[in-house]
């Protein structure tokens, strides 16, 4: 053979190889990309579950001064309603203002609860 040939054969070769690397390297850049991805979007998640958990917390520490304050109110508004009654005294305006400003409570106090539940979904 000469070496022409040879060195024609060795090219031939050599371009038929190269392709196969580049190939390889691209292939190993979108294993490391996804395995980068994949990694941020867990650490991503964490951040949010902890700030939900945090968050959570929260909610409920103060969801629970909430209903303190909530259940004294309605013991005060059921005694001073009975008080009048013995009193012989009809409806009175303050007391009836407290009672919706109790439904109001009420209300908040549930919207507390839902916020709660749909933050423990998350973790």
């Amino acid at each position: 053979m000469s070496r022409e040939k040879a060195l024609k054969r060795i090219n031939e070769y050599l371009a038929k190889q190269q392709p196969q690397k580049v190939e390889l390297a691209l292939i190993d850049n979108v294993k490391k990309k996804a395995s980068n991805l994949e990694k941020e979007w867990k650490e991503a998640l964490n951040i949010a579950v902890d700030g939900a958990k945090q968050l959570n917390n929260k909610i409920n520490a103060k969801a629970k001064a909430v209903n303190a304050i909530l259940i004294d109110l309605i013991t005060e508004v059921d005694k001073a309603e009975e008080l009048l009654k013995d009193l012989g005294i009809g409806n009175n305006a303050d007391i009836e203002r407290a009672k919706k400003e109790l439904k109001i409570a009420k209300g908040q106090s549930k919207e507390l609860s839902n916020i709660s539940a749909r933050l423990r979904n998350i973790y």
